[in-house]
């Protein structure tokens, strides 16, 4: 793995050292080399449904609570219920799963970012989780993407 990141990060310089000829200041160069090195090249993937357990978030709903409460006022349940005690069995079926996996993924990168991790390069997410990939960098709001999962779920 060391070799390869090795090769790519060569490459990399490579190709921003003959950009850099034509147009200084790339996005290639400003990004990439100087802002990101490397060794920060990253990506975030969220999981899809099948990742749900009883018990996540349990750690983050009262972290967010404002986001708690909208997500609940949204669904018209509530998601910390849901997640932590799921009392009524319902976290195994598609339309509770897939809101409660959205919000859960929601809270665990606004933590993540929080606790001052690295911005990724990219963002990605399996199947219904493409809408928290959509969300993280700001390319939708947190209430159309729970609305967009949660019809997604019907």
């Amino acid at each position: 793995m060391k070799y390869m990141a090795s090769k790519l990060n060569d490459t990399l310089r490579s190709y921003v050292h003959h950009a850099h000829i034509y147009k200084p200041h790339t996005f290639l160069e400003d990004f990439l080399i100087r802002r990101n090195p490397i060794s920060q090249l990253i990506a975030y993937v969220f999981p899809g449904q099948g990742s749900q357990f009883v018990g996540m978030g349990s750690d983050l709903f009262g972290q967010y609570p404002e986001l708690t409460d909208q997500a609940s006022q949204i669904l018209g349940y509530s998601i910390r219920d849901l997640c932590v005690d799921d009392h009524d069995k319902k976290l195994k079926l598609t339309q509770f799963t897939q809101p409660a996996l959205f919000v859960v993924n929601t809270l665990s990168h606004k933590n993540l970012m929080d606790s001052g991790a690295s911005v990724p390069l990219a963002w990605a997410g399996h199947s219904l989780e493409e809408y928290n990939a959509l969300l993280a960098p700001g390319a939708m709001d947190f209430e159309s993407g729970l609305r967009l999962v949660q019809k997604r779920g019907e």
